[in-house]
């Protein structure tokens, strides 16, 4: 039983100390970061406690994970989106343009056959 406490703080003040280790330093309340991890490593059981209840901002996560820069999908990007539009324009332009070839040249011209007699 008593292996069984002392084990149990153990794993406690290496849970705290790697979770302190680990936190950015703008989500540390209080005390500067290594201060806590000396509280945590010399107050055994009351300093991981401290870390894991005050230690640290464990506010909404969504606020600590910074907004994304960038378009998330490519039909959200206003770069990709001009760049389709400007595809389906040439692509309309160049089927304009070989109808238009196609209207000009009649069925029964036969322009490669030169009727030598």
């Amino acid at each position: 039983m008593r292996y069984l406490v002392v084990l149990l703080a153990l794993g406690l003040t290496v849970y705290a100390l790697i979770d302190c280790v680990r936190t950015d330093g703008a989500q540390v309340k209080a005390m500067p970061k290594a201060l806590w991890i000396a509280v945590i490593v010399i107050v055994t059981v009351i300093g991981p406690i401290a870390w894991l209840l005050a230690g640290r901002d464990r506010g909404n996560s969504a606020k600590a994970r910074p907004a994304p820069t960038g378009p998330v999908a490519p039909d959200d990007d206003p770069a990709f989106l001009r760049e389709l539009d400007l595809q389906r324009r040439r692509r309309a332009e160049r089927e304009r343009l070989e109808a238009e070839q196609q209207d000009t040249t009649q069925p029964g011209d036969d322009e490669g056959t030169a009727d030598v007699r």
